[in-house]
């Protein structure tokens, strides 16, 4: 019996398989400088677009400039000498354009990263800085040219890592993984076993972007409630937790990376030895040459695996139907 949803599973593993030259593409066309007077990055935007900001914030190297991120209606504090980065994939998101406007009304220097909506006309009406994305896309499946786009604009104000043509052809190669079957069974393997038993995404806090990505992937993709959370942070609350009654089976899945804290590892060994929990551990490790090779091969890796558990209980991964009942209700009520 062929899947309803397999034409959606199949596009939706394209855009995995296709991430790394995605990001590489969107990365290729920014010529734009950024002026030096800047000492702080305000980045905003919701959901699958708003991640991206994110991953620029851990991958941030600069001593002298601050990344900080509003996820909301209004922004409590806009920073001196800053840039706001607005981004919607759709250019519609009401929380995003009312977020625009704040910064329009404060007077503030801005670029906005969107595929069309409102925010492009807003854009076009003020002089903004404008970067188009492509279109029809589901925007969590847009993410590797939101990333590569924000990648390309803040590189050289954030010290970003220079994407040299070593690191240019891992990142082509990161995402090409859709005939290793070493890697495959891997991936498939983890995803048979997050179907059944709920899911802790234990993530190493200088990639935690690739553990709030993937429960945000297995929420919608999925259909699954998940939890991520970073070590050590993890090792100083929510530990204790498991000293109580909680029994329900369930997974950690852990996410280190090779450039974290000697330290963390002990963590991490923690987490591996721990006894008498009703609980199975499965971990997923890459090997990179760069922590951006290692943050974006874990994210395309991840990814596939929340369309693998999609297909596996035989439901769109597309639909989001909550989601669409909420901004009908918002929408009444605007």
């Amino acid at each position: 019996m062929i899947n309803e949803y397999e034409e959606a599973y199949r596009l939706l593993k394209k855009e995995v398989f296709s991430a790394g030259k995605s990001f590489m593409d969107a990365y290729d066309k920014i010529e734009y400088v950024i002026s030096k007077s800047i000492k702080n990055v305000l980045i905003c935007g919701m959901g699958g677009s708003g991640i991206s900001a994110n991953y620029i914030q851990v991958l941030n190297n600069s001593p002298d400039i601050s990344v900080s991120i509003n996820k909301e209606y209004t922004i409590s504090r806009i920073p001196q000498d800053v840039l706001g980065i607005v981004i919607s994939y759709s250019g519609n998101t009401e929380e995003t354009i009312q977020m625009y406007n704040q910064l329009v009304s404060n007077g503030n220097k801005i670029i906005i990263i969107t595929s069309g909506g409102k925010l492009s006309k807003l854009a076009i009406t003020n002089g903004n800085n404008l970067f188009n994305l492509p279109r029809n896309l589901q925007p969590r499946a847009a993410f590797p040219h939101i990333l590569g786009t924000l990648y390309g604009i803040t590189r050289d104000l954030l010290d970003l890592t220079r994407i040299d043509e070593k690191i240019r052809n891992q990142i082509y190669s990161s995402s090409d993984f859709k005939n290793d079957r070493s890697i495959l069974s891997i991936l498939e393997k983890i995803s048979k076993v997050l179907l059944i038993e709920f899911p802790f995404i234990l993530t190493s806090s200088i990639i935690s972007p690739v553990g709030l990505r993937f429960r945000c992937q297995l929420n919608e993709n999925s259909k699954l409630p998940a939890i991520n959370l970073d070590l050590p942070e993890f090792s100083h609350n929510a530990i204790v937790a498991l000293d109580g009654s909680f029994r329900e089976k369930h997974n950690f899945v852990l996410l280190p990376s090779s450039y974290q804290n000697d330290r963390t590892n002990i963590h991490f060994d923690f987490i591996r030895n721990l006894n008498g929990l009703n609980h199975e551990v499965i971990e997923l490790n890459v090997s990179s040459e760069s922590i951006l090779e290692e943050i974006l091969k874990l994210t395309w890796y991840t990814d596939f695996i929340s369309i693998q558990i999609a297909k596996l209980q035989n439901i769109d991964p597309v639909a989001v139907p909550s989601i669409v009942q909420l901004k009908g209700i918002l929408g009444k009520n605007y």
